[in-house]
């Protein structure tokens, strides 16, 4: 991506464990979900559907939403891609996933 070029809020994607869940869309948000999904491939060069976009759209939705982050973090939980878990159960990295050693 060269100095000056447009971004997605979103960036590359990462890798993570999945599980199946199965959202029924209106058409017109399905056809701007392609229309994301063919400009994300064109900014970062990898080819990406929808179904790899969504879970990451969704994810940094409800981490950006301080109307659950709020309630969430003051019982003493962080909210990350596994959902809210207590502080100090594990090193997390800014995106809340958990590092490896």
């Amino acid at each position: 991506m060269s100095k000056g070029a447009t971004r997605l809020s979103l960036g590359p994607l990462p890798s993570a464990a999945t599980s199946r869940l199965t959202v029924v869309l209106p058409s017109t948000l399905k056809d701007t979900l392609e229309r994301y999904a063919a400009l994300h491939t064109q900014i970062y060069g990898e080819p990406v559907s929808v179904e790899a976009l969504i879970p990451h759209m969704l994810e940094a939705f409800v981490q950006r939403d301080r109307g659950f982050r709020k309630p969430v973090e003051q019982a003493g939980r962080r909210v990350s891609a596994r959902g809210p878990t207590r502080r100090g159960d594990d090193e997390s990295d800014p995106r809340g996933q958990a590092q490896r050693s």
